[in-house]
């Protein structure tokens, strides 16, 4: 399966862009907007993909760039934005593309509580 996976990560297609549907991002908008009237602290996790997964320098950009559009969303209604920092993360630490394993959950679950913790 980590084969399949690490030949699929390298053949994957460039990404001409990731475009935030305009219906979705309003939709978030309205979420985040709810939150901010019950006067709830919410906070945004980033959760970074395995390494494999973006090996075209293009799509890492064109990833990067979606996410700092979601980031300037979450920032500039009010709330908190995280990215745990998962560069220490490997390939065996995932069970597919984007999903840990058991691993990967428990060195996450510390990590999150560390960033989270300095939040506090």
């Amino acid at each position: 399966m980590r084969q399949h996976q690490q030949k699929r990560g390298i053949e994957l297609e460039t990404l001409e862009a990731i475009k935030i549907d305009p219906r979705l991002e309003t939709l978030f908008i309205e979420i985040l907007t709810i939150f901010k009237e019950h006067q709830i602290n919410l906070i945004v996790n980033e959760y970074t993909d395995a390494p494999f997964t973006y090996k075209i320098e293009k799509n890492k950009a064109i990833q990067h760039q979606y996410l700092t559009k979601i980031k300037s969303i979450v920032e500039s209604n009010g709330f908190t934005y995280i990215k745990p920092d998962m560069s220490s993360f490997k390939d065996e630490d995932y069970f597919d593309h984007n999903h840990l394993n058991h691993i990967g959950s428990e060195k996450y679950s510390t990590l999150l509580g560390h960033t989270l913790k300095g939040l506090l």
